[in-house]
């Protein structure tokens, strides 16, 4: 009997353990790509960087330049604009989440995940409370309330001023990351 239930147990273990999850998570052994990771991470907490307080996670883009030479794009995200086109794989530097998305080339959009439930709940344990939630469509009008302006517009509609996403940043937060065949690389930023 003792017989039975141990090996009922160790086929339950396998078979739990054997099981894919939504979301995979990678470890990066190169120390230079540990390092790199990390020096943007310190970045974005600096005054200048993407991070707003205790909030910001990492999104990181692989491609390929045109001479197949690794390029990583590295930009901050203090909103949940992961969800529109969430990853597959993730990491963690130190305390730095970093979520890695794919593209096939450094000119396109990355590449559409089917989204599904198992796989922004797997980002969203892992994610917690590191960044802010966007309000749904509906939510992101507010009604003007300034005693100058009438409340509604000449057909009677309240009026309604547009809202938008919180931004990680702004557009000076993303690097490009160029990595040599001889094990440099070379730091891009945007313009």
């Amino acid at each position: 009997m003792k017989a039975l239930f141990v090996c009922i147990a160790l086929s339950v273990c396998h078979l739990t353990s054997s099981q894919p999850t939504a979301c995979q998570y990678i470890e990066i052994a190169d120390p230079l790509h540990r390092q790199l990771l990390f020096q943007y991470g310190v970045e974005c907490e600096s005054a200048k960087g993407g991070f707003y307080g205790d909030k910001g996670i990492i999104l990181l883009t692989e491609s390929t330049d045109s001479t197949g030479q690794p390029v990583w794009y590295l930009s901050a995200a203090i909103d949940d604009q992961y969800k529109d086109n969430p990853p597959k794989r993730w990491t963690n530097v130190a305390h730095y989440i970093i979520l890695i998305y794919e593209r096939s080339n450094r000119l396109t959009t990355p590449k559409q995940v089917q989204s599904t439930p198992e796989l922004l709940a797997c980002l969203a344990d892992v994610i917690r409370d590191r960044v802010y939630i966007r309000p749904d469509k509906a939510e992101r009008f507010v009604v003007e309330q300034r005693p100058d302006k009438p409340k509604v517009d000449k057909v009677g509609n309240p009026v309604r001023r547009v809202t938008h996403n919180i931004q990680g940043g702004n557009t000076s937060n993303g690097v490009y990351i160029h990595f040599r065949r001889d094990g440099t690389y070379k730091k891009v930023r945007p313009v």
